[in-house]
């Protein structure tokens, strides 16, 4: 189903839109399909040819490396406005890990072909995609930089930083349980738990069931 997605209305953390400014194609977000995935549904797998890009209207993508078991293989996920496959999609090389539907989601894609037609005809897209891949290259970094820390608290809150920077859809609300969290930050769950309840009592964060809230994103990095 083509999708009838107001561009003003998508939030665009990685500011990939906004570089058109007055100038974004009216039938950019036009050309995308749209559509909705349960819980768990794969989008794409590792080694799969290149194809489109994809962002999440409502729900979660979550990204999984295909080596590690089930429980461990969870290593980022993605809100409303993040978009997801960009590198591939503009290198022509296979999917480097597995894209699954962490939510019963609604999601929006735009097909290679399509995206390379509109690299073609304007240099103000090519401008958006660079600003596209500049956040998904500052993310990974950032995920590595935290996973560096030894200190489980500050770790854990690295990794909220970076995950709620990908989702400004959420609002503040990440929707991922403390097991998820403990797989992304590459801990124990008692270690992350821990953390936690230190971030928690510190007022950074609150707790809900399968949700943290963030209260001070500042002091998540530092």
């Amino acid at each position: 189903m083509k999708s009838e997605v107001d561009p003003v209305m998508l939030p665009d953390p990685m500011g990939w839109l906004d570089a058109f400014g007055p100038k974004l194609p009216p039938d950019l977000l036009h050309q995308c399909s749209e559509f909705s995935l349960k819980q768990g549904q794969t989008i794409y797998r590792t080694e799969d040819p290149p194809g489109g890009i994809f962002t999440v209207l409502d729900g979660r993508i979550d990204l999984h490396w295909a080596h590690l078991s089930s429980e461990s293989s969870l290593f980022y996920a993605t809100g409303p406005g993040w978009w997801v496959g960009d590198l591939s999609a503009m290198s022509g090389n296979p999917r480097r890990f597995d894209l699954v539907a962490g939510r019963e989601s609604k999601i929006l894609r735009l097909n290679r072909a399509t995206l390379l037609e509109l690299v073609d005809k304007s240099s103000d897209v090519w401008s958006g995609i660079v600003r596209m891949l500049t956040a998904t290259l500052g993310g990974a970094v950032d995920i590595m930089q935290f996973l560096s820390i030894d200190d489980p608290t500050s770790r854990t809150a690295g990794c909220l930083f970076a995950l709620n920077v990908t989702g400004r859809g959420w609002n503040g609300t990440i929707p991922l349980s403390q097991a998820e969290i403990a797989s992304i930050a590459r801990i124990s769950r008692r270690r992350t738990n821990g953390a936690l309840a230190e971030l928690e009592a510190a007022g950074t964060i609150k707790r809900g069931y399968g949700v943290i809230s963030i209260l001070d994103a500042n002091r998540l990095r530092n």
